[in-house]
């Protein structure tokens, strides 16, 4: 969002914000949930081969804290990413980025939101926007989270997998943007 857009915000409105998280990855691993038969029983699936369970992601364990798989599905790889959606609200939020913005134009040059968050120290992250709130000592509300995973450029809600995992990271990047909470 460009700062002086930002800078003509009403400061004594209640705003909601939007963090939008991506990791880029160059090799996943997932199994689609079963659409007939999304129950599996944990403890009677073999054990899932340690080249697909090396990395981070959302792994099934037996009972004997062994990772394990659905041998009737298919194990799917590919270049997948991991983006994380959350909405927060805040009443000081926009009175405090004014501030900052206005101490760095000052001494920086650049038009964007990004601009400053860099500038600030703020790198991308799961808790991007927590980080810039913390800055800047501006309060928020986390209203709602929501985890997809990006496959074939679709984004698939977790919960519609059985299990994934994500190695070699590629890249990562954030976007934030706010409107007026009605």
């Amino acid at each position: 969002m460009n700062l002086e857009d930002i800078l003509d915000l009403d400061t004594g409105l209640k705003y909601k914000v939007y963090h939008e998280f991506t990791e880029y990855y160059e090799l996943s691993f997932f199994q689609k949930k079963n659409e007939l038969n999304s129950e599996v029983e944990k403890n009677t699936l073999p054990l899932l081969e340690e080249e697909y369970s090396d990395g981070i992601g959302e792994l099934i364990y037996n009972d004997d804290d062994e990772i394990v798989f659905d041998p009737n599905q298919e194990i799917e790889e590919g270049d997948n990413s991991l983006k994380v959606k959350r909405i927060y609200t805040s009443k000081t939020f926009i009175n405090k980025i004014k501030g900052k913005i206005i101490e760095y134009m000052e001494s920086g040059d650049g038009e964007e939101l990004e601009d400053i968050i860099e500038w600030l120290g703020v790198y991308p992250s799961h808790c991007g926007f927590e980080d810039l709130c913390e800055k800047i000592d501006c309060d928020f509300d986390m209203i709602e989270e929501k985890e997809f995973l990006i496959i074939n450029n679709k984004e698939v809600e977790g919960s519609k997998l059985l299990w994934y995992t994500f190695n070699e990271i590629d890249y990562e990047e954030q976007n934030i943007f706010f409107e007026k909470d009605v």
